[in-house]
Formats: structure tokens, sequence, C-alpha cells
């Protein structure tokens, strides 16, 4: 036997058991059936990794966190992740007249607004959201990064703004 014996279902918002599949109980009873007949664990559903925050993204990024925590309590998985977002704004720096963001913390309301009813929805399917904690680092724009968790100094502020013992890092 080889090391590890759970898995991570990726590409969750590309998969049959996705929002665009109404039918989609059949594909997340496959998926469990077979990890199982590989006695494979499936340790978490990585629903999304885009930006939640970003208002022409926020609707479907619900939809699809919505169906992961479906989806985990019909198969039996505990966990589903994703990147919690971030609000991206600049403004003009006076003394150098270069653009600056604004700090993350000025957007803690509009994240707690987005997450407390999918933490709620989650935890009354027995279901935890993990944020990953990725810093995204210099190939992915925009510089500051569009997950708040790539900043270890937000962690527990989100935590306070959310205020779910259901919610934790990837």
């Amino acid at each position: 036997r080889l090391g590890f014996r759970s898995v991570e279902i990726m590409r969750f918002a590309d998969s049959a058991m996705s929002p665009q599949h109404q039918n989609w109980k059949p594909a997340a009873e496959q998926v469990a059936v077979e990890a199982k007949a590989r006695d494979i664990r499936i340790s978490a559903i990585g629903a999304l990794y885009k930006n939640p925050l970003d208002p022409k993204q926020t609707d479907v990024s619900r939809e699809i966190f919505q169906r992961a925590i479906e989806v985990a309590a019909h198969i039996g998985v505990k966990t589903i992740c994703g990147f919690p977002g971030a609000v991206i704004e600049t403004q003009i720096n006076e003394r150098g007249g270069n653009p600056v963001f604004k700090p993350f913390e000025n957007y803690l309301p509009q994240l707690a607004a987005f997450w407390k009813p999918l933490a709620q929805f989650a935890a009354d399917h027995g279901v935890r959201i993990a944020f990953e904690n990725c810093p995204q680092g210099s190939w992915h724009l925009p510089i500051d990064g569009y997950n708040i968790f790539g900043r270890v100094a937000m962690w527990e502020k989100v935590f306070d703004a959310i205020g779910a013992e259901n919610i934790g890092i990837e």
C-alpha cells in the first residue's frame, strides 16, 4: 500500500455535482462508491477557489458552496473548502500619487454577510467550512490577492466576524 488513504474532491464547480446539474445525487453517490471501493476516504470537497466577494461572482459562488454542502452531507463528507474571498479596492496615496490597496479589515462586514448564512447552512447539515490560506504569490493577480486568508493577521478577525464554530483553516 502506498501513502495517503484520503483525497479532497477538487474542481467541484465543474463537476456533475455542481449547481448547473439538477440531478446531482447519482454522481455524488458514484464518487462515494468509487472511493470506498479503493479504500479511500473523501476528506473534503474543494468547492470553489475564486473570489466569492467579487460582485460578479457572488451569486454563483453562493450556489456552489450551498451545493457542495448538500453533496458533502449526502455522501458523509464532513468538510468543504474554498477561498473566503476579498474585496479589492484601491485609493491614491497622497504622498506618492500611487495607487494602494484599501485594508481588508474595511470589508469584514461584507465577508461576514456572505459567510454567516453559509456557515449556518453548513452547521444545519453537519458540515464544516475550511478556508484555504494560499497567499497566491506573484503569479496570481491582483498583487494583494483575492484570498483574505493569505494574510495570517486576518484569520482571527475573520473567525470573529463570522462567529461560527464550524469555520476553520484548510
